[in-house]
């Protein structure tokens, strides 16, 4: 192995896919080139060369059967059949289940997938909470560890993942810091064009813009359907 040299383009084709998420079996599948070297390039640039260890992935998947298949090109791959809650099966790539594993995530089905989705749009509609004092949809007053107000708080969540968390420090909760909160999320949900419930109707949203010297109004009411 010391007296072996690669090309420079076969050394940078390696880094390229171990940080693109390739395991080792497929970069020695891919290049033809033992796992040894594979280990000793990935070292020597700087790269992590600890193989994934897999030894619960079989459990943590809901893996019922593993088989290695021949490619047109000759190589070989592993396939790993997996089932979601609902019990669909589906085989799928090693690539898919280890990416799947070190995200600590289930294998979900295509159908399964579907209603998160219907399930994070009717989330994203929600109503005001009972212990939203503010009256608006996703914009609430910010407190301190004492218990003494901070300001407001706007947020949008979306998929376990905040869209948009913004603090507006106020702590005489005034009018125009709350609507300042109310216009921004509005604001932030035409321009992403998100399923999330709005507090107001354009004209609405237009005459606080107005209110509050907002800069962009010509641009923002472009999109809107007056």
């Amino acid at each position: 192995m010391r007296n072996t040299y690669y090309n420079i383009e076969l050394i940078a084709g390696i880094i390229d896919d171990r940080k693109n998420g390739l395991s080792t079996e497929e970069i020695e599948n891919k290049y033809s080139v033992p796992s040894q070297t594979i280990y000793k390039i990935l070292a020597d640039n700087g790269l992590k060369t600890k193989r994934i260890d897999t030894s619960n992935m079989k459990s943590f998947l809901n893996v019922d059967d593993v088989k290695t298949i021949r490619r047109d090109n000759g190589k070989t791959e592993r396939m790993y059949s997996v089932k979601c809650s609902c019990g669909f099966h589906k085989w799928i790539e090693s690539y898919v289940a280890v990416r799947l594993y070190k995200n600590r995530r289930n294998y979900v089905c295509d159908k399964c997938s579907q209603s998160m989705d219907v399930k994070s749009t009717r989330m994203a509609n929600q109503r005001i909470r009972k212990n939203n004092k503010t009256g608006y949809v996703g914009v609430f007053v910010d407190k301190k560890a004492n218990g003494d107000p901070y300001g407001y708080i706007t947020v949008i969540n979306s998929k376990g993942k905040h869209l948009l968390k913004t603090r507006y420090k106020d702590d005489t909760l005034h009018e125009t810091t709350m609507l300042q909160a109310v216009m921004d999320r509005d604001i932030f949900i035409r321009e992403h064009n998100l399923p999330h419930r709005k507090n107001l109707t354009d004209n609405q949203l237009l005459a606080i813009m107005r209110r509050l010297a907002y800069k962009d109004i010509d641009k923002i009411a472009e999109g809107m359907s007056l």
